[in-house]
């Protein structure tokens, strides 16, 4: 992901926007994968597991929204294979 490799390049309030840009868009790959899991794995404790991790996730991605609005931000990317991060920024 070439946006991490930016990352280091930002200081003070872009960084804490990058920040949070990209961990929304590592969190929603996280549930990506979660609700998948909730609906095809073969073990119900590794089901159990999955949805709980897509609440999680879901808890995580408001709060950090949440933190990009109270900085000003826009939190775009609604999905990040349409709007890439870097054009977020």
């Amino acid at each position: 992901m070439p946006e991490l490799n930016r990352l280091g390049e930002f200081t003070g309030p872009e960084f804490d926007v990058w920040f949070l840009r990209l961990m929304i868009r590592h969190h929603r790959g996280t549930l990506t994968v979660a609700e998948a899991a909730t609906r095809h794995a073969a073990h119900p404790q590794v089901r159990d597991t999955a949805a709980v991790m897509v609440a999680e996730q879901q808890r995580e991605i408001g709060a950090m929204t949440a933190s990009l609005t109270g900085l000003g931000a826009e939190t775009c990317c609604p999905g990040d294979d349409v709007y890439p991060v870097n054009t977020c920024v």
